[in-house]
């Protein structure tokens, strides 16, 4: 049964509730309410909101607020700075998981081809050498659908067919290797590391193409030239 629309007019009082998803915390800090309330007031100035009063819990907080003489829907989740401070610091480096499924969409996901031009840059080699099927051995193919099953939102068909045209199974099993591979591996650990740090920036602040293609041709001065796998 759904909800009665909430009633909306000018000199309203709503009482406004909000609670982490599963009763899990959306304060860990006195900073994370420091900084909540600060995007409050810019939120509260923008949409000329009038905050009456409110009680920041651990896990929920309330408000009491009237719109004033225009109400304004959509003012609650915040300003985009707001938005993105919240995936940047509870969202980003959550894993997939299926209790909780809102994560899939809150996430950011990476296009498939910056994440292969970046992997190129790092290991020296072209798109073209990552994405052809064929080559045994090629490190910087099975680093590309690693990253790519980890931070592009597609599903193992969807990956198998910019690999070559590879199955879903194949794509598992080279991800599988790569994260084997990583525990004993440093050097590997400390390309990966690089490449994710990339991949959350452009995840929280998404790069033009100028800036990805800035960080290629910086990464390809230092390693030389790209060459085919």
């Amino acid at each position: 049964m759904t909800r009665p629309l909430r009633a909306e007019y000018p000199g309203a009082f709503h009482h406004v509730i909000n609670r982490g998803n599963a009763g899990e915390d959306v304060f860990k800090s006195l900073r994370d309410r420091e900084k909540f309330l600060d995007y409050l007031e810019a939120a509260s100035s923008r949409f000329s909101l009038r905050i009456h009063t409110y009680c920041l819990m651990t896990n929920h907080y309330h408000l009491l607020e009237d719109p004033g003489k225009s109400p304004v829907g959509g003012f609650i989740l915040g300003c985009p700075d707001f938005v993105s401070w919240v995936k940047e610091t509870f969202i980003s480096s959550e894993q997939t998981n299926k209790e909780k499924p809102q994560l899939t969409a809150l996430q950011s996901g990476v296009d498939l081809s910056e994440i292969v031009s970046m992997v190129g840059a790092i290991f020296g080699v072209q798109s073209e050498g990552i994405l052809a099927k064929g080559k045994k051995k090629n490190l910087a193919r099975d680093v590309a659908i690693y990253l790519s099953r980890n931070h592009a939102r597609l599903s193992g068909k969807e990956l198998g067919q910019h690999f070559g045209n590879v199955s879903g199974a194949a794509i598992a099993m080279r991800h599988k290797a790569v994260a084997e591979q990583l525990k004993k591996d440093k050097q590997l650990q400390s390309r990966i590391k690089r490449l994710e740090r990339e991949i959350l920036k452009i995840k929280m602040r998404p790069l033009s193409t100028t800036t990805c293609n800035q960080f290629i041709r910086e990464t390809g001065s230092r390693n030389g030239k790209g060459k085919k796998a």
